[in-house]
């Protein structure tokens, strides 16, 4: 068997990519593959680039977009089963499933919490059937009064603004210092 190298990798959308996780993290072995406005067949469609890393460690975050093109949840999860299908066949990985981010619940946009939060106890279930690891962000982001993005952790409703970052590091950190 190949030997994991030590490197973590960050698969997902804009999320993911509006990030130094190196830099916020104080780490010099994480590999950002966060793209702005991918979806779940994207990630499908570039995760061999991904495996050839043959990473310890891979955190996933993606599921706004997919609902914002108006996919249907059973599609997204059927993505998320080729993806982690694919991931497993090609490395023995740690992989953490981060739920999809609450958004500002903003007129016209498909990306509505109600279905985020539909979307999430899909992902929390699917990642408990395959024994994965999911990471509930929805607590600590989303308003109690309104189920919105909590307004100091966004620039625009949708992304995250620099505290934002700040309070999911604290929810990663454990996770990254297993290395």
């Amino acid at each position: 068997m190949i030997q994991k190298n030590n490197i973590i990798v960050f698969l997902g959308d804009s999320q993911f990519e509006y990030c130094n996780w190196n830099e916020l993290l104080v780490r010099s072995d994480m590999l950002n593959y966060g793209i702005a406005g991918d979806t779940t067949s994207g990630l499908i469609g570039r995760v061999e680039v991904v495996c050839q890393h043959n990473p310890s460690k891979i955190f996933i975050e993606i599921g706004t977009n997919d609902l914002s093109m108006g996919f249907s949840i059973k599609t997204i999860m059927a993505n998320y089963g080729q993806l982690i299908k694919t991931i497993k066949s090609r490395v023995t990985t740690e992989i953490y499933i981060n739920s999809v981010l609450p958004v500002q619940d903003l007129p016209g946009e498909n990306y509505q919490n109600i279905a985020i939060l539909e979307l999430n106890r899909n992902i929390k279930m699917f990642c408990k059937n395959e024994s994965l690891n999911y990471i509930d962000l929805t607590d600590i982001f989303m308003d109690d009064n309104t189920g919105n993005l909590k307004v100091e952790y966004t620039t625009d409703g949708l992304h995250l603004s620099v505290n934002g970052y700040l309070e999911w590091k604290k929810v990663l950190l454990p996770f990254i210092k297993e290395i």
